[in-house]
């Protein structure tokens, strides 16, 4: 009997823990790049479908050398210390985003980075892999609630090597729309 209640304790408890996990929240809009496909002029990557299409820049530091997935990635080097870049216009203040993409180094080099040309005080990066896959490659991720600052103003993604001494790849980026956090 003792055994029996234990286990219907155990049971209760579990089924009470697993209700209260908090679900990821679900995008309303995602925008994903997997460096496979660029532009007839070669100057950006695109992505997405025959109504929707979106432009990456740097479309013409295309590699085949490494890939996340697929056969190509985005290549940085002491050339072009920059790509990936995305515009997100007029957000609002409370607009939530999560940002992820994959980065293949032999260091530590490579961030991921939310920023704002005119205002210089918005400027999020992250340049530690939350996750590493069995290739090597590591997962970057930003999880971002616009700030007042950026109410009415872009919001740009973009990738970016500074070392221009080392080689850095990044791949399948993807950035996620979750509607307005609420408070």
């Amino acid at each position: 009997m003792v055994r029996l209640v234990h286990f219907t304790f155990i049971l209760v408890l579990a089924v009470f823990l697993y209700s209260c996990k908090e679900e990821e929240p679900k995008a309303l809009e995602e925008v994903f790049c997997d460096a496979e496909n660029v532009s007839s002029d070669g100057n950006y990557f695109v992505s997405g479908n025959k109504l929707s299409v979106w432009k990456f820049n740097h479309g013409e530091q295309i590699s085949s050398e490494k890939a996340n997935s697929g056969k190509s990635s985005l290549k940085l080097t002491g050339e072009g210390l920059f790509g990936f870049a995305f515009t997100i216009e007029r957000v609002e203040a409370g607009d939530e985003f999560h940002i992820e993409v994959w980065r293949y180094t032999k260091g530590k080099k490579g961030k991921l980075v939310a920023s704002n040309k005119a205002d210089k005080n918005f400027y999020v990066e992250s340049g530690l892999p939350i996750e590493k896959n069995k290739k090597g490659w590591g997962k970057l991720e930003i999880n971002l609630v616009a700030p007042a600052v950026l109410n009415g103003k872009n919001l740009i993604i973009n990738v970016w090597n500074p070392d221009k001494n080392e080689v850095v790849y990044f791949d399948d980026l993807k950035i996620s729309y979750l509607g307005k956090k609420e408070k």
